[in-house]
């Protein structure tokens, strides 16, 4: 379903999400039908630059695909690598940083005290995601790549996988959301690393040549402290 974010001039702008709490919170009583850290920047950003934004969910490796082709304009939670910066540009500055995380069941997570302990396991990931190196290349660890990250919650539950690895704070909030967050627990191990969130706009999209006042806009709010702010709202699940 397309909905409208904000009222504005010129055509509306297509910006394609996956769920991902607490960034992008499917919530049927908001106007645009999401709530999150990342809707109401896109509001944000939309009252600045006079735009309508509409979004479209769509399972994530569904939403890259799209920004690849045009089909879509804008995209939010946007990790770097360099295979998608040659079809997305990204946002002059990051907006927000995670965190990598792995999570094992209670009583397990002691198994994997340090990197090297990641290969005697397979690691449940979702399938388009990028996390931290060497992790995303190392074609040495079993990985089992999933659409959702609650699909791979539930099977950590239910023993079908003994790890996985997700981003917090949403990986966090998502298995708080579901009670599980005295069953499911991260592990010794945990990555030094952060991944910086950016906004995208597709190369493809008419509207890259625009995407300076994106900048501009979005380096405001920054500066401005803005963002943490709307953060603040989401991180309690309950």
């Amino acid at each position: 379903v397309c909905v409208p974010c904000q009222a504005g001039g010129g055509d509306p702008l297509l910006m394609v999400i996956e769920a991902w709490p607490p960034f992008r919170i499917a919530d049927t009583s908001r106007e645009c039908g999401y709530t999150g850290i990342d809707v109401d920047l896109i509001q944000a950003v939309s009252k600045q630059l006079n735009r309508r934004v509409e979004i479209r969910r769509y399972p994530w490796a569904r939403c890259l695909h799209m920004m690849k082709t045009g089909q879509a304009d804008l995209i939010s939670g946007l990790a770097f690598t360099k295979e998608r910066a040659e079809y997305i540009h990204y946002s002059k500055i990051p907006y927000y940083s995670v965190s990598p995380a792995f999570y094992m069941r209670q009583g397990e997570a002691h198994q994997i005290k340090e990197y090297s302990d990641l290969y005697r396991f397979t690691i449940g990931y979702s399938l388009g995601s990028a996390y931290f190196e060497p992790f995303n290349s190392d074609r040495n660890i079993r990985k089992h790549g999933a659409a959702k990250e609650n699909l791979l919650i539930k099977m950590l539950s239910s023993g079908r996988l003994d790890v996985i690895i997700g981003t917090d704070a949403n990986l966090a909030y998502d298995i708080a959301a579901q009670g599980l967050e005295n069953k499911l627990v991260k592990t010794v191990y945990r990555p030094a690393h952060q991944t910086d969130l950016y906004i995208g706009v597709s190369k493809s999209s008419a509207f890259i040549h625009h995407s300076s006042q994106l900048d501009e806009v979005l380096v405001g709010l920054v500066r401005a402290g803005d963002i943490d702010r709307m953060a603040e709202r989401y991180f309690n699940p309950h």
